[in-house]
């Protein structure tokens, strides 16, 4: 190989030469070759040109496939073994793994493909092959080298060879007399900034010198060595702020001076941060990319390290449609295809699509099908998307003929696109540049799959899509751009490359040096023996000192930093760059958008508004609403099909809307004695949830909630009475009568519940549930049996209540009578309820208070019925002890905030009731949780109660920033 060196100027002086068309410039990546397509521009733009030819400069694994394909359309290419692709070689090498003796052993067949792979692309670069052969390998070289042989054998029977065995081949090609026609041989070849020179590129090298190809070395400039400041940071956030304020500052003198800036920041771990750069970087130097009409703006900054292909958001959709095809899928999956923007109509049924989730989320199971999907669609309950539902019914249809097959991976590539296809993917919406370049890598994508035909076994439908997605998995994508000034690159990408200014962060003792990595299916001597860097903490560290030593000659300023501490331990700077002095750095303080929104608000003018428009102000505007619209709306759509499916997805809407109109009429409000529980609560929570509709998306759950346990038991129970009538009834009833009741009871209830959860409520589950039932109620009624005789009232008996001028309607569990005409409310509870929940002029349970005062206001006593296994009890406050087992009457010196006597718990009562129904109806809606009231609740992202509290325990003005 030879020694002769060219610095750029002259490389660039033969680059630009009139015999420019016989030189070639390979370089070791391809970022390196395009800085110095970038550098070459530079130079010939600043002789003065405006056009020139392209210079030939290109990283060495292109050069060797485009001298392959030379070699392949010669008059001796039909000789040649044809060129696996890297997804096809990993295939593979996957099958091999997987049907070797040991494999089922493996947890992770396609890493362990992977590993085997890098394995075999070492030993032919490294020449390790033939002392592999005579080596004396340990089990997991031993297993790796039947694998070799069965790959070799393999593509030796596919025709084909791989990347690896590239350089090799044309090193035969080239020194074979034979083959000099297709040879194409520069006059000069030139290794830019190659650090390392494989055993197998030289061995290529010196062919092609002996070939007559002359052979010459080059790098970057550098500059002169100037003194790097090492700064210690306090912890990696504290070192990426740091370095994003730095460019920041850099990057706005080069431009206050009329000059451009090349900025680099190299991280060892880049793959680690790269979600904290990109957010810092972003907030630092791009912050209007957070006001969504500029989110698509492009910031001026790139980081060199592209995502894995199946986290962009369009492939992840594609993904997500394609698992719905599947067996069963996670629920928030079959939401994101369900709000995708990348679906036919997706912007015109937006809002449609949103209801929809939000209806199908309190119906679904965390895991659903296809076709329990489509149930759930066509129910009467759910909104209407008419587009979404006709697509998922064409894409049910097709998964029915073309995805249970087993199929090639060419049919398979073909059965994707279509399917897909089917829901109108990507949508009819104009895609942005990134969308667009995502979408071309993915159809690339999906013909590299069809290309697994060559070598891959046909496959069924799980296969095929899990093989794709490791595909995506393991193709890192990045959508081209703009050359930006500030370069945010991994340690070996930045080899070679000069910048004005360079920033080298994360250069702690336990992340620099590089630790040593050696393949595990290679011997580690063989491996040391040959020079590998990985292979040794000796070769790594030289390796790390010279990239060391080339930061400090790549720019005028360089700074390294390391962070001090990683939680709570302490971190000391690298040995490779202890040795030079700490220093500081100056840096203007750069305040994000949310900052610099916060420190506008001095200008704002704060007006206090914590009560909303009462429900007799928004009548006139209520009344503008028609609430006869559902009903022309059907009659219009009688014209064509699609009108009336946009009549029957408005209708329900329409409808509502009468109701909001009636409730402003003075009708019940909607939400009934709930809305009392979140006013004494929050009086904005009750604003929020009755008046906005404002409500957090539900989490479809396994099983059965405490909500629908509880529901069981008021059905049974609710039946049982409704049979029983009378305690008597109850005593004379004859065991097995009273147990065939309570089956029936449970399998009314159980079927009720079915309609909507036929998933849960099927098969063992649902006689689990039902002898679940059976035994609580049992339990229950053992109690009533303890009671002075009685008779139930009623049962589940709808009730019109008004308080306070607000009506609502409500739904007594049940009103007992005694013997006496004394009437007793009950409501059931499955949890632990509490007297003192009654009481109170905010009550947390005010249901039965309500019931009593507007609608019972004879009764005598109230009751928490708490069915719970084990603790069966009457929980209750009543006029008389003897109403109830354990009831407690007033006065009772136990409850603190409880009346002297009942008649005046009952005015209390009426007191605090008509409070809360005229504050509700009058619009009273400040933000005022009463203790306990933020726990569980679901407004907070309205009201941002925590963070007014948050500014008002740092001292801010909260007046001044929420109000």
């Amino acid at each position: 190989m030879s020694d002769t060196f060219l610095a750029p100027a002259d490389l660039f002086d033969r680059l630009a030469g009139a015999d420019a068309a016989g030189v070639t410039v390979l370089t070791p990546n391809l970022r390196l070759a395009k800085e110095l397509q970038r550098a070459f521009d530079a130079h010939q733009l600043a002789r003065g040109l405006s056009a020139w030819a392209a210079a030939d400069i290109l990283p060495w694994t292109a050069w060797v496939q485009r001298a392959y394909e030379d070699f392949l359309h010669s008059a001796s290419g039909a000789q040649l073994p044809q060129l696996l692709t890297p997804a096809q070689e990993q295939a593979l090498w996957e099958d091999i793994v997987r049907g070797w003796e040991g494999g089922e052993a493996l947890l992770a067949v396609p890493e362990a493909a992977a590993s085997a792979r890098q394995a075999w692309d070492l030993a032919h670069a490294w020449g390790l092959m033939p002392a592999l052969q005579r080596a004396a390998p340990k089990e997991d070289a031993q297993a790796w080298a039947e694998w070799a042989r069965r790959y070799e054998r393999d593509t030796r029977r596919a025709g084909g060879t791989d990347a690896a065995r590239l350089p090799d081949l044309l090193l035969a090609q080239f020194a074979d007399p034979a083959a000099q026609e297709g040879a194409g041989l520069p006059r000069l070849l030139v290794a830019y900034g190659f650090d390392i020179v494989t055993p197998q590129q030289r061995a290529l090298f010196d062919v092609l010198a002996a070939r007559g190809c002359a052979h010459a070395r080059s790098a970057a400039a550098r500059a002169p060595e100037s003194a790097p400041l090492r700064l210690a940071c306090v912890d990696a956030r504290d070192e990426i702020g740091r370095a994003a304020a730095w460019a920041r500052e850099r990057l706005e003198a080069a431009q206050a001076q009329g000059r451009s800036a090349r900025i680099g920041v190299v991280v060892p771990d880049l793959a680690m941060h790269r979600n904290a750069l990109r957010r810092a970087f972003t907030r630092t130097m791009a912050p209007t990319r957070q006001v969504p009409r500029e989110a698509h703006a492009l910031p001026p900054f790139n980081i060199s390290l592209g995502e894995p292909l199946n986290d962009w958001p369009l492939v992840d959709t594609a993904f997500a449609i394609l698992e719905l095809a599947g067996r069963e899928l996670p629920y928030e999956r079959a939401s994101l295809v369900i709000r995708s923007p990348y679906l036919a109509q997706a912007d015109a049924e937006m809002t449609r699509r949103a209801r929809l989730d939000a209806a199908l989320r309190e119906r679904a199971e965390p895991v659903l099908g296809l076709d329990r999907l489509l149930a759930l669609l066509v129910r009467a309950s759910m909104p209407r998307a008419a587009v979404l539902a006709q697509r998922l019914a064409q894409f049910a249809e097709l998964r029915r003929e073309r995805l249970f097959a087993v199929q090639s991976p060419g049919a398979w590539a073909r059965a994707f696109g279509d399917a897909l296809a089917r829901l109108g993917f990507p949508g009819e919406r104009s895609l942005s540049s990134e969308e667009f370049q995502t979408l071309a890598r993915w159809q690339a994508l999906l013909a590299q799959f069809a290309q697994l035909e060559r070598v891959a076994p046909r496959m069924g439908y799980a296969q095929a899509l899990a093989r794709l997605r490791r595909m995506a998995a393991d193709t890192a994508f990045q959508p081209e751009a703009h050359e930006e000034p500030v370069q945010i690159l991994g340690v070996l990408e930045s080899a070679g490359v000069a910048f004005d200014h360079l920033w080298v962060m994360g250069l702690c003792d336990e992340a620099w040096p590089l630790a040593a990595r050696a393949n595990p299916f290679l011997p580690i001597a063989l491996q040391r023996a040959a020079g590998i860097p990985e292979a040794s903490a000796e070769a790594a560290l030289a390796l790390d000192r010279r990239i060391t030593a080339g930061w400090l000659t790549a720019a005028a300023e360089v700074v390294l930093s390391h962070p001090c501490r990683d939680g709570d331990r302490d971190l000391q700077p690298s040995p490779l760059i202890a040795h030079l002095a700490e220093g500081g750095l100056a840096l203007p303080t750069a305040q994000d958008w949310g900052a610099q929104v916060h420190a506008a608000r001095a200008a704002l003018e704060s007006l206090p508004d914590e009560d909303a428009p009462s429900l007799a102000e928004v009548r006139s505007m209520a009344q503008a609403i028609a609430p006869g619209a559902a009903l022309d709306a059907a009659s219009d759509a009688a014209h064509d099909e699609y009108a009336a499916s946009e009549a029957a997805i408005e209708a329900p809407h329409d409808a509502q809307a009468g109701a909001r109109v009636a409730e402003h009429d003075g009708a019940a409000v909607r939400g009934g004695t709930q809305v009392l529980k979140d006013q004494a609560a929050c009086p904005f929570r009750a604003f929020a949830v009755h008046r906005l509709d404002a409500a957090a998306l539900a989490t479809p759950h396994a099983g059965l909630d405490a909500m629908e346990r509880g529901s069981l038991v008021h059905q049974v129970l609710a039946t049982a009475w409704r049979e029983l009538e009378t305690k008597h009834a109850l005593d004379t009833l004859a065991p097995p009568a009273l147990e065939q009741l309570l089956q029936r009871a449970a399998a009314e209830a159980v079927a009720r519940m079915r309609r909507d959860r036929p998933e849960t409520l099927s098969g063992r589950f649902a006689a689990v549930e039902q002898r679940r039932l059976v035994r609580l109620a049992s339990e229950w009624l053992e109690l009533e049996r303890q009671r002075e005789p009685f008779s139930v009232f009623a049962v589940e008996d709808p009730r019109n209540l008004e308080i306070g001028g607000l009506r609502m309607r409500g739904r007594l569990d049940r009103v007992d009578e005694t013997a006496q005409g004394e009437r007793i409310v009950i409501d059931y509870k499955t949890g632990k309820p509490a007297a003192g929940d009654w009481l109170g002029p905010r009550m947390d349970e005010p249901q039965l208070p309500l019931y009593l005062v507007a609608s019972e206001p004879d009764a005598q006593a109230l009751a928490f019925a708490q069915v719970k296994a084990g603790a069966m009890q009457f929980v209750s406050l009543a006029a008389d002890k003897g109403l109830l087992p354990g009831a407690r009457a007033l006065p009772d010196g136990r409850l603190k905030r409880a009346a002297q006597s009942w008649e005046a718990q009952l005015a209390d009562w009426r007191t605090a009731l008509e409070r809360l129904a005229r504050g509700y109806a009058g619009g009273a809606a400040a933000v005022d949780p009463k203790p306990g009231a933020c726990e569980y609740c679901d407004q907070q992202p309205l009201c941002r109660i925590h963070e007014r509290r948050a500014w008002s325990a740092s001292g801010e003005d909260e007046a001044g920033v929420y109000e």
